[in-house]
């Protein structure tokens, strides 16, 4: 029934129903009209039967928010860049659009890398034009055509600083953003998605120019110059620490681009990521330092929510709007409102109210995690929290028949101090209640942890946040008060930085939880999946779990760390660096550090490599020991899987790094798959002369040299999984150098692929399956 007190709430979750319908796009928008006309006759033909009237009344809100989500998504205007030609493909077509965020760039040192200088941006598009093929920079007379809809742009090479506002000129072509190739990577199409952007552009130095300097929205623009201000003020006294700075700057105004990755991982391995999001917690304490200011100045209180009212919208502007900020905006609005009406405030009304205004502005926000945690946390923190708390707080209270006059000063104390132990308990405990199954869901990780981690870092933060908040209004007096109120924030902040990263490491911290797709599958299988210039192999059995390759360091946490999170892994039995190279094993230390294996595996022959010099300090940081593989040796993984080292001998001349890199062949019941890295012509001859017989159903090779097709004969190979080559503008293999029977499976687009071993059976031979996580292969 419709709460007396909060009658918003049942209305919310039956529109939030009816948007969840529509996003999922199985109902059309002639069946959703037709039904809410159905559902609204039927609640005016049932007005004087209660129950039948108020379950009528829900299923026609519930109708409406699908109608209202099928005009969102499916109007799209003629000149939208999904109704574009296949033109906008073309890398000649020219495009003209608005920059309407705040360009990230990623600058080099050095001179001679000046080519590797990145920046990327959001552009509204205004105009595109097809050029008929001619280069940017020619005499051009095709006129301009409208277009809408906004690219995630990434310019390359040296820039020029761009701002937002700007209006830019190129020629590039637009296509939609790849498709992750990972279990458990960021899905970036479905990111953009929800942000509306379904197209990205990578501009090349020469194809470019900027039109125009300060344009568009000025209020956006504002916005921005304010975030640039204040992050300025935050930085003052604290010029030899740049690192601090950018995490005080995460923690007050949600700006986490410069927030060091390991402190981000820190925090989100004990789930106390929520600081660096911009929520309701952030808004009080900043209301809270307005009230005090407002105290001191004098002013008439009746003034101060008109007064406070445009300083929260202009906070939520500052730090970029999300979902946190805009929720909790609304709600701190709706409370100034009800206290200038005098009217009594009721939280779940206002978070109803703000999740109504939400779902109106853009339904697909029920499909972002970071929404879908914000409300969670705050609905679990207005229903859950409260009895937690009265519970707990039973056995640390007074005598109920003792008269609180009568109760002495330290009692006093003593049961405030219990209060506020119990209330930061039970709101953790809340908190964790809620959120946990959409962590585990969507992230694949779980925080035990976070409930103790929360008793220090939420009273610590905010009082971070609001001695930060006085720094920034102290400096508009003064500069030099403001730097001693940031280096006495610089002390707290990294005393919080040393909590976190202590309980960050400790075992149990966080729990990595399967994805429901791998629980209901067999334990045993291989999983290769393609990385940043390399790829790695993950063996799974019922006894261990092994990894062969880690990655580069750069794309170790958005690949092999979330792939290892998505199987559920949280300690490997053996880590092997088959190959010493910055492709393949630079994010050794990272993850050998979470995920402590009890084997480091390394090749016995030594290269020249700046990886294997730094081995020694990785391994006496995380307390271990190398073990050198060699040929001839063999090892048990599991109940019918074993690896054998085919190469290299410890007297093996090979001088050429890859050459000396290992080569492993597993066996899975009478089946086998070959790892042979990118091991050369005379590295692939030493095999066959010195294992004749030596036979693979599988092989994981790259195209670096390509093996020729009388070695893949010779083998029988009859898939051939493709490790992506280092240069990315290389060709792949040519298809007619390998024999008919060898289907070739380039990881760069297939994805990663989950390697099933079938075991012979009442006479029957075994059989291998491969799931490819993107799509098949082509068909040769």
């Amino acid at each position: 029934m419709l709460s007396p007190r909060a009658p918003l709430f049942s209305v919310s979750l039956a529109f939030a129903i009816g948007c969840m319908i529509g996003l999922d796009g199985w109902i059309s928008l002639t069946l959703a009209l037709a039904a809410s006309v159905c559902t609204g006759a039927l609640w005016r033909f049932l007005a004087r039967r209660e129950t039948a009237s108020l379950a009528a009344f829900y299923a026609f809100t519930a109708c409406v928010g699908l109608v209202h989500t099928l005009l969102v998504t499916t109007s799209i205007s003629p000149d939208d860049l999904r109704r574009l030609p296949d033109e906008k493909t073309l890398a000649t077509t020219q495009w003209r659009g608005l920059i309407i965020e705040e360009p990230a760039a990623q600058y080099t040192t050095h001179v001679s890398r000046r080519a590797l200088d990145r920046t990327t941006f959001t552009l509204r598009m205004e105009a595109w034009r097809p050029t008929g093929g001619r280069l940017y920079g020619a005499d051009i007379d095709t006129p301009w055509q409208p277009a809408t809809g906004d690219v995630r742009c990434t310019l390359l090479g040296p820039a020029k600083e761009l701002l937002c506002g700007d209006r830019l000129e190129f020629a590039a072509p637009i296509t939609p953003p790849a498709a992750s190739l990972c279990p458990g990577g960021l899905d970036v199409r479905n990111y953009y998605a929800l942000q509306g952007i379904y197209y990205e552009a990578t501009i090349s130095p020469q194809n470019w120019r900027r039109t125009e300097t300060g344009g568009g929205d000025w209020w956006q623009n504002l916005s921005f110059r304010a975030r640039d201000w204040a992050y300025a003020r935050l930085q003052i006294g604290l010029e030899d620490d740049p690192r601090m700075a950018d995490f005080l700057a995460g923690m007050l105004i949600g700006y986490r681009q410069e927030i060091p990755t390991d402190i981000e991982q820190d925090f989100r391995r004990t789930g106390t990521l929520h600081v660096f999001a911009v929520s309701g917690q952030n808004i009080a304490e900043m209301v809270v330092v307005a009230l005090i200011l407002l105290q001191l100045c004098g002013l008439v209180r009746w003034r101060w929510a008109f007064l406070i009212a445009p300083i929260v919208l202009l906070y939520c502007l500052l730090t970029g709007s999300p979902a946190s900020a805009v929720r909790a905006t609304v709600m701190a609005l709706a409370i100034l409102l009800a206290w200038r009406l005098g009217r009594p405030l009721n939280a779940l009304g206002c978070w109803s109210l703000a999740f109504l205004a939400m779902l109106l502005w853009n339904p697909a926000v029920l499909l972002d995690p970071g929404a879908q945690l914000s409300f969670a946390i705050v609905l679990g923190l207005i229903l859950i929290a409260p009895p937690i708390t009265r519970f707990l707080v039973r056995p640390f209270l007074p005598d109920p028949f003792l008269p609180v006059s009568l109760l002495t000063t330290p009692q006093r104390f003593e049961k405030r101090f219990w209060w506020i132990v119990v209330g930061l308990l039970g709101t953790g405990i809340a908190a964790v209640f809620v959120t946990e199954p959409i962590t585990a869901i969507t992230f694949h990780q779980i925080t035990p942890v976070s409930i103790f981690a929360n008793l220090v870092v939420v009273p610590l933060a905010g009082l971070i946040t609001m001695i930060g908040t006085l720094s920034v209004a102290v400096s508009l007096v003064s500069t030099f008060l403001a730097g001693l109120i940031n280096n006495s924030n610089w002390l707290l902040a990294r005393i919080l930085i040393l909590f976190v990263g202590y309980l960050a490491h400790k075992p149990g911290a966080s729990i990595n939880v399967a994805d429901l797709r791998v629980i209901s599958s067999p334990p045993t299988s291989f999983v290769v999946a393609p990385l940043l210039d390399s790829a790695c192999l993950l063996v799974r059995t019922p006894d261990q779990t092994w990894l062969i390759n880690t990655g580069r360091e750069t794309a170790t946490p958005a690949t092999v760390w979330h792939l290892l999170q998505f199987y559920g892994i949280n300690r490997l039995d053996g880590v092997v660096l088959a190959q010493m190279s910055t492709p393949d094993n630079s994010g050794a230390e990272t993850i050998i550090r979470d995920f402590r294996p009890q084997h480091l595996v390394v090749p016995v022959l030594r290269t020249h490599s700046p990886l294997e010099k730094s081995l020694p300090d990785i391994v006496t940081r995380v307390g271990g020991k190398t073990e050198p593989w060699q040929q001839g040796q063999s090892l048990q993984l599991g109940p019918g899987v074993s690896v054998d080292v085919l190469h290299p001998a410890a007297d093996d001349p090979a001088t050429h790094a890859d050459d000396r890199a290992l080569v492993l062949l597993f066996h899975a019941g009478d089946q086998t798959l070959l790892w042979a890295g990118r091991i050369g012509v005379s590295a692939q001859r030493e095999l066959i002369s010195t294992h004749p017989d030596l036979h693979a159903d599988v092989l994981v090779m790259g195209t670096e040299p390509p093996p020729d097709a009388a070695w893949l004969q010779s083998l029988q190979v009859r898939d051939w999984l493709q490790i992506p080559p280092r240069d990315r503008l290389a060709n792949s293999t040519d298809v007619t150098t390998v024999p008919d029977f060898c289907q070739v499976w380039r990881l760069n687009e297939t994805g990663a692929v989950d390697l099933r071993f079938e075991a012979e059976k009442a006479n029957q031979p075994g059989e291998i399956h491969l799931r490819p996580w993107l799509a098949l292969p082509a068909v040769r």
